[in-house]
């Protein structure tokens, strides 16, 4: 499987939806029917663990990127999805999700890529983007969504197609990122298992409990496009593994590892993506 940023780092009435290993709807199972342009500009609203925020999404930013993202809303893809890997130790760095939680619907989607989308946009703090495997025509469902600057991304391919808006990130800042890059590495299982294996290995963990494409969405406002501050939330210390983790990753982002069948992400937090997460 390939594993996207790997940041890889999201939506109209859902069509029908699958949690967990139950089963999941003809539209969840069929990659080669989501193939609806979104419209030039949308926005959807995340219902989490921790609270809600939206994101405000561009076309024109990364036109495959946007349209793939718009399908997976529809379909009611990323509910009862995990946040899996929750990167802000040694620094700010990436939030990534995406990877369904019944393994048939992630097995249906591994490799579903869409074509690459040159990177308008920088990944700065709060913008929404696709991971990716080794190259950017590895884009599938897995996102990741900006914790700081990381403008090095942009020369790596990584192309951003949405931004968090309001005070969104006060609710992106406390998923619990106590697991660190641990369940990063662990991709496979994740594909494979679904969310049985994410809630018995690291039951702590945040998830999307849906995701709804807005509407009507307003006009864009100054106001919306501003993205709170790391320092506008306290943020606990991370836990000694959570630590540890964190520091390997930065240690090794020098040599960034072959991605598995199954990884897709974003590179580590000192350089390079993690090339470990599906699609």
């Amino acid at each position: 499987m390939k594993t996207a940023l790997c940041l890889g780092v999201v939506m109209l009435a859902s069509c029908g939806q699958g949690s967990g290993n139950g089963n999941a709807s003809p539209a969840l199972l069929d990659p080669g029917a989501a193939t609806a342009q979104a419209p030039a500009t949308f926005r959807v609203t995340f219902d989490t663990t921790v609270g809600a925020f939206g994101v405000a999404c561009h076309r024109d930013w990364a036109p495959n990127g946007a349209d793939r993202f718009y399908n997976l809303v529809k379909i009611g893809f990323f509910d009862d999805v995990a946040f899996f890997r929750v990167v802000r130790q040694p620094r700010p760095f990436v939030v990534q999700f995406g990877i369904h939680g019944n393994p048939d619907v992630a097995a249906r989607w591994l490799n579903a890529n869409i074509p690459p989308d040159p990177a308008t946009q920088s990944n700065t703090r709060g913008k929404l983007t696709f991971a990716m495997a080794d190259r950017p025509d590895t884009r599938s469902t897995q996102l990741f969504i900006n914790y700081g600057n990381n403008t090095s991304l942009d020369r790596m391919g990584f192309a951003p197609l949405c931004e968090v808006i309001g005070d969104g990130m006060l609710v992106v800042d406390k998923l619990y990122d106590g697991y660190g890059e641990g369940p990063t590495a662990e991709q496979d299982q994740i594909v494979s298992q679904g969310n049985k294996f994410l809630k018995e290995k690291h039951p702590k963990l945040d998830y999307i409990k849906t995701a709804r494409l807005d509407a009507d969405p307003p006009a864009a406002s100054a106001s919306d496009s501003a993205v709170a501050p790391p320092s506008a939330v306290a943020t606990p210390p991370p836990t000694a593994s959570a630590q540890a983790s964190a520091t390997a990753t930065a240690s090794s982002s020098s040599a960034a590892p072959v991605p598995s069948a199954s990884s897709r992400v974003a590179p580590s937090s000192s350089a390079r993506p993690h090339l470990t997460a599906p699609m």
